[in-house]
């Protein structure tokens, strides 16, 4: 059966690749989104303008991409105001009894869906990428109170979703996903409710489930897994993830597993509460096989805070896990967590879980043995703890390379000086400010020190020229030192917060979700014609960008971040996963890169651009339309 599926799907990407692809705007062109929809043939996109769109889709055979404004411009603000509500009378969003893979829901709010069985999303042998969706407040009878899923298969992918507040009257407050093989890659799940088994996510049925790099906190079940239930699913792959602060009276606060193989690497397992097993749970019939994870801080009334497993094949190794469990590599110490009160589990310097890992283990982005835990201490950088351990000061330190770095809004026109509240200790030498944007430096000053820094005081940067600032843009601020400090308590830190009683400051976005940052501009008039210095930005991590435009006609330019020199290849690939074309083949030195692809000669189609180093690949999807 599985066979017949393949050659059904080759034979719609041909067809749909052959076809000429258009854009139906709505409103402009149809009123409602499924008038869109009914007018749309395979291969065309559904482009969304913001507003509420009272509506219950079904998409059924249309083998389209359905999204606002998000797939054009990359601004996540299209997401919160591009709204499809259910008002209770189905489910939002219906794809039933079709074997779709082209097909992409991307960029919405679906919310107030309320069915049988999934109140946001209800798909059924459909295999969609579904992705930058908040599927919210949404309810069910029975199954998937925010997504159900039923023969959903490795072609699609569920990925950078908010998964919240949703409930199922049986199981899975989040998502239920049966007979299927999903990728849950970087999705949010939390504060879902189920009445049953699986309060963010129930698996049944699965041949191969992978779930990468999501966090799953603050859900609770009546019955098995407060953050995941796992049933018949061989195996399941937990990485990289975050399961948290989830609930449940029976078995598994963070996971539970019935007659399933577990995979659990990387990954951190904590404040988790159960009858049994607070942390994981995994029946007689399951077996486990569990490295580089912290299991700290869950409880269990009944039996296994942490860990309880049955008489089925068991490994657990290289793990962190309190009140210890035996095991190659294993320890029982505080993980050091930088703030897990508010669910921040990044680990902090000093950790016992820094480099503990399993030595045979690929190496982390930083070039060091695998930490425990889902976050990697990056050994690159050094984030700051005030010595006393009575406020946390998480700013930059100024060395010879760049800590962190800070994406600011400014709603003046031009900014001449900054202020920033400045912690010292020992003499660095002079700062060095750097301001850009992603098409590069507009400003490089160097800001002597004279020994006029205060311990602790708002210093004033005056810059040598005044930036002119566009209105939407953001820019960026680093901040260097002139030299090394002569020791890891020799060292500025900068950090301002909203309840400063310092007058003007103006609270901005910044990259670190659990702490805030505040900066002073003042507006003057721009001068011209000042040469900048030639100074290089290293990149903080490995990443790679959605290209721009995407859509595209003809070409695009893909954007990359390397966090160190590396061997890379970019090469592009089709939906069939076939290779069309090599960007790249070879060493780059660290920094920023772009590179231009001219698909002139190709037909119109979904293509994947794959990066791949020594540690890391990653991929992002191309729509090209002629």
């Amino acid at each position: 059966m599985k066979g017949y599926k393949i050659l059904i799907i080759i034979a719609a990407v041909l067809c749909s690749q052959s076809a000429h692809a258009t854009i139906i705007h709505i409103p402009g062109d149809y009123p409602t989104i499924q008038q869109g929809i009914n007018a749309s043939a395979d291969g065309d996109t559904v482009l969304v303008q913001t507003g509420t769109y009272v509506e219950n889709i079904n998409l059924n055979d249309h083998e389209i991409t359905l999204a606002s404004l998000f797939l054009t411009t990359g601004d996540t603000s299209y997401i919160s105001t591009t709204i499809i509500d259910g008002d209770s009378s189905g489910s939002v969003i219906t794809v039933a009894d079709q074997w779709i893979t082209i097909l992409r829901i991307t960029g919405f709010t679906i919310q107030n869906g309320f069915d049988y069985s999934g109140g946001g999303i209800s798909l059924i042998r459909a295999s969609p990428e579904i992705s930058y969706n908040i599927i919210r407040n949404n309810s069910c009878v029975y199954n998937g109170g925010g997504i159900y899923c039923d023969e959903f298969y490795h072609e699609g992918e569920i990925s950078n979703n908010l998964i919240t507040e949703n409930y199922a009257g049986y199981r899975g407050g989040g998502a239920y996903i049966i007979d299927s093989d999903p990728r849950m890659i970087n999705n949010r799940i939390y504060s879902n409710f189920s009445n049953g088994d699986g309060g963010g996510l129930y698996l049944w049925d699965g041949n191969h489930s992978d779930l990468n790099n999501n966090v799953i906190t603050g859900n609770m079940a009546q019955g098995d897994g407060g953050g995941i239930s796992v049933h018949d699913t061989n195996p399941v792959i937990i990485q990289k993830s975050v399961i948290a602060d989830n609930s449940t009276s029976d078995y598994g606060g963070g996971i539970s597993c019935r007659s399933s193989n577990a995979v659990v690497s990387n990954s951190t397992i904590s404040q988790n509460t159960a009858g049994t097993g607070g942390g994981i749970f995994c029946d007689t019939n399951s077996s486990s096989f569990i490295t580089n994870s912290i299991f700290w801080a869950d409880s269990a009334a009944v039996e296994g805070n942490e860990i309880s497993i049955g008489d089925g094949i068991n490994s657990v190794t290289y793990c962190d896990v309190q009140d210890g469990w035996p095991g190659e590599g294993n320890i029982d110490a505080d993980p050091l967590f930088v703030d897990p009160q508010n669910l921040n589990f990044h680990i902090m310097e000093g950790s016992p879980c820094i480099d503990a890992g399993d030595p045979t283990s690929p190496y982390d982005p930083d070039g060091t043995i695998a930490d425990m835990g889902a976050f990697y201490y990056d050994q690159g950088f050094v984030e700051i703890i005030d010595q006393n351990q009575t406020l946390a000061h998480i700013g930059f330190w100024f060395d010879d390379a760049v800590i962190r770095w800070q994406q600011f809004f400014p709603a003046l026109d031009n900014l001449s000086a900054v202020e920033l509240f400045i912690m010292r200790s020992g003499s660095p030498g002079d700062m060095i400010v750097q301001i850009c944007t992603d098409a590069g430096w507009i400003l490089i000053d160097t800001i002597v020190n004279e020994g006029n820094i205060a311990p602790s005081d708002w210093v004033r940067l005056d810059f040598s020229q005044t930036i002119d600032l566009v209105p939407g843009q953001p820019y960026r601020i680093y901040v260097f030192g002139e030299r090394p400090s002569p020791s890891p308590y020799e060292r500025y830190t900068w950090n301002g917060n909203h309840d400063s009683n310092y007058p003007g400051i103006t609270d901005v976005y910044d990259i670190e979700p659990f702490f805030d940052y505040a900066f002073v501009t003042y507006g003057y008039a721009l001068p011209t014609g000042t040469e900048q210095p030639d100074i290089k930005i290293l990149p903080t991590e490995y990443r790679m960008l959605q290209n721009y435009p995407n859509p595209f006609n003809a070409s695009t330019t893909i954007r990359y971040s390397l966090r160190y020199e590396s061997e890379i290849s970019l090469k592009i690939y089709n939906l069939l996963g076939q290779r069309v074309e090599t960007l790249f083949d070879g060493t780059q030195e660290v920094g920023e890169h772009a590179v231009t692809w001219d698909a002139s000669h190709l037909p119109s189609g979904i293509y994947f651009a794959r990066l791949e180093t020594g540690t890391v690949s990653e991929n992002i999807k191309m729509i090209l339309l002629k």
